[in-house]
């Protein structure tokens, strides 16, 4: 098993490398299966106990753990709220693993920062990246309507949406205004 997950992890790395993709994946072995790790096969398979997540949400409030029922909190802390992934998921040796109400987490979603929404060629990626990160979804089409486009879909998501969003939307854009003024 251990020669054949090597030479897969081997077999991958060449191609992403020749194909420019990406510098860095996390593999995953499940059931004699080799997996591609990511963030967002995680939040699709979530359970439905943590539907109301959305993809900011998630990460922000849980992190990815082994999943065993007989562990005891640790230092006089409680024990860890464990929520099992979707029950058709390929990550069913793991968890969600709910932080403690005021953890400080600070997310790091890789790549570059989200693009500038007044950037009329970056809006439609804008709107596109904001809806996947704050709108509740499982599938694309979750996204938006198949009669509309991204920036109608996210427009309509604000307008009733609440203000925490709206601020996150803000404190985003923000970065480029402060980046501009430099």
């Amino acid at each position: 098993m251990r020669v054949m997950q090597k030479k897969y992890v081997i077999m991958l790395k060449h191609v992403l490398k020749t194909h420019n993709l990406m510098k860095f994946v996390m593999l995953e072995v499940n059931e004699d299966s080799l997996y591609i790790r990511d963030q967002i096969g995680e939040y699709k398979d979530r359970s439905d106990l943590l539907e109301t997540f959305c993809y900011l949400d998630f990460f922000l409030q849980t992190y990815d753990g082994p999943f065993s029922s007989n562990e005891e909190g640790c230092h006089g802390q409680p024990k860890s709220i464990k929520v099992p992934y979707h029950e058709d998921s390929i990550h069913k040796k793991c968890c969600q693993i709910l932080r403690a109400e005021h953890a400080k987490v600070i997310p790091n979603f890789p790549g570059k920062w989200f693009t500038n929404r007044d950037i009329f060629e970056d809006r439609p990626l804008f709107c596109t990246s904001m809806l996947a990160l704050l709108k509740l979804w499982r599938s694309l089409s979750d996204l938006k309507d198949c009669s509309e486009t991204f920036a109608e879909a996210f427009d309509h998501f604000l307008t009733n949406t609440s203000t925490s969003i709206c601020d996150i939307v803000e404190n985003i854009q923000y970065f480029h205004e402060c980046s501009e003024s430099t």
